[in-house]
């Protein structure tokens, strides 16, 4: 597994303590083109390569900040490292819309209808947490089913694990390999960290 990568920290310092889901990178290796999230650390530094930087303004632009070297003002760049670690986890989920599958609310009466419903997910990134619920990343958005719910209300939830496990890319157990990711991420995020290393690692297998 690829680790996830939601935000750049770029420094001359030394920074411990920073997730592995971040990239430090010192300011001549910073290229402009990145994409996630970046924190230029050191206010002296941050104004020679980004001109445009305001010292009354953290944010440079769309995804960049800065703050004072730990050397400059520690307090402040303590709280302004937390603030944007905070932030980066926060934006790599925020535009993923939640959907609960429940057959009552959906009016769905029998197992057999229910996996037709369930036929539209064919291909979907699929992650079963604690033999309880599944979690399946489709479409940009998150759809969990809860299979003690379906036990209850007399459904086949084996039949239905079963259809997922053959129909859709399955996975469980990586609670583990999330460790980090899952002190600032909720649980039904994994199918969509799974999606994310897949399409960014071409030796992932589930994807040929």
């Amino acid at each position: 597994m690829a680790i996830i990568t939601v935000g750049n920290i770029v420094t001359e310092d030394g920074i411990t303590s920073i997730p592995n889901n971040f990239n430090v990178i010192n300011f001549e290796s910073y290229e402009k083109e990145l994409s996630a999230p970046t924190l230029f650390v050191g206010w002296e530094n941050t104004k020679k390569i980004l001109p445009q930087s305001s010292i009354l303004n953290k944010k440079i632009d769309d995804n960049l900040y800065w703050t004072f070297s730990p050397t400059e003002k520690r307090t402040i760049f303590e709280n302004d490292l937390k603030s944007f670690i905070q932030k980066s986890y926060h934006d790599y989920t925020k535009n993923i819309p939640y959907y609960a599958l429940d057959p009552i609310i959906l009016r769905i009466k029998t197992t057999e209808e229910l996996i037709q419903k369930l036929q539209k997910f064919t291909e979907s990134f699929t992650y079963l947490y604690g033999n309880r619920i599944v979690y399946i990343y489709h479409n940009s958005s998150i759809i969990s089913l809860d299979l003690e719910l379906l036990k209850f209300i007399s459904f086949d939830s084996n039949e239905v694990l079963e259809y997922l496990k053959k129909e859709t890319k399955f996975f469980e157990n990586k609670e583990k390999e999330f460790k980090t990711e899952l002190k600032y991420f909720d649980i039904k995020y994994i199918p969509y960290l799974i999606y994310n290393d897949a399409t960014k690692n071409p030796a992932f297998s589930v994807l040929h």
